[in-house]
């Protein structure tokens, strides 16, 4: 098993002075290989393994304004709807978040919508399942790619329309 340290410590960074600023701590359990993602002025964390080893659903939201952490599903009923994971991936476009893939060669796709507060799951992944990927948005597109799965470097990239609900 990999030697894991265990942090829930949340700190802001402001370029203009070079600095660094502690912030209110993380309040859920304390874990690594989860995702995060932003929409509007908030910041959300969540799935991931926790410390204990088990993977979690829950998602924490954080207001920088008010530099406080509330428990939340982005946004609705306070745990992601699929299996819990880890080494999931997110990516957000407009007010949508989409969380899908992970350890153990998931391929779901969920996306999280703001103004209806519920999760629907959408197409899977075209790339077959995957931990580890990497996942991000650009043109009103998601993109999830590579990652490396039994023993071979994937060297794929993938477009999501969420207009169609489709892969290419």
């Amino acid at each position: 098993m990999i030697d894991v340290a265990w942090y829930k410590d949340l700190w802001e960074y402001d370029p203009t002075t070079d600095q660094w600023t502690k912030k209110v701590d993380f309040p859920g359990e304390a874990r690594y290989l989860a995702v995060g993602f932003s929409i509007g002025d908030l910041g959300y964390v969540g799935t991931g393994q926790v410390e204990s080893g088990s993977n979690s659903a829950d998602f924490w939201a954080y207001n920088p304004t008010i530099d406080q952490w509330t428990r939340v599903s982005p946004l609705g009923n306070n745990s992601y709807p699929a299996i819990e994971r880890q080494q999931a991936v997110s990516f957000v476009i407009g007010d949508k978040a989409y969380v899908g893939t992970g350890k153990g060669e998931k391929k779901n796709l969920w996306e999280s919508d703001a103004t209806t507060d519920r999760w629907t799951q959408k197409t899977d992944f075209g790339g077959g399942g995957r931990g580890s990927a990497i996942g991000f948005a650009m043109n009103g597109k998601g993109y999830i790619g590579t990652e490396y799965v039994n023993g071979v470097y994937q060297k794929d990239m993938w477009a999501y329309n969420p207009t169609t609900d489709s892969w290419t």
